[in-house]
């Protein structure tokens, strides 16, 4: 194998990076409940002519932002989680092979 033809996973790049990941899933999380506790102060209007013409013009885009957000929001999360579980699954198994390489008399 020539130099350079190693695969590696920078763990301190992955680490700090799934990190803050996770601090921007946070973040998000946060500040989608606060818009959407916002957003049902919204739903209290439509009680005369002209409010309920806009509650019945503003529902449906109020759905589709909520399902929307909502999925950003899980996906950041799942990214997140799936980043700290490559970095744990990645550092597992290179401890693994450094320890199965470590053996005395241990056949490769």
């Amino acid at each position: 194998m020539a130099l350079g033809d190693q695969v590696e996973m920078a763990m301190g790049d992955a680490e700090q990076f799934v990190a803050r990941l996770g601090v921007l899933s946070d973040g998000l999380n946060q500040a989608w409940s606060t818009a959407a506790g916002q957003l049902a102060a919204v739903e209290q209007l439509g009680g005369g002519p002209m409010g309920s013409r806009f509650i019945a013009a503003y529902r449906p885009t109020d759905a589709q932002l909520r399902g929307a957000a909502v999925a950003a929001v899980d996906r950041v999360g799942q990214l997140s989680g799936a980043g700290r579980q490559s970095v744990n699954t990645y550092d597992d198994g290179s401890a693994r092979a450094s320890s199965a390489m470590a053996e005395p008399g241990r056949a490769y």
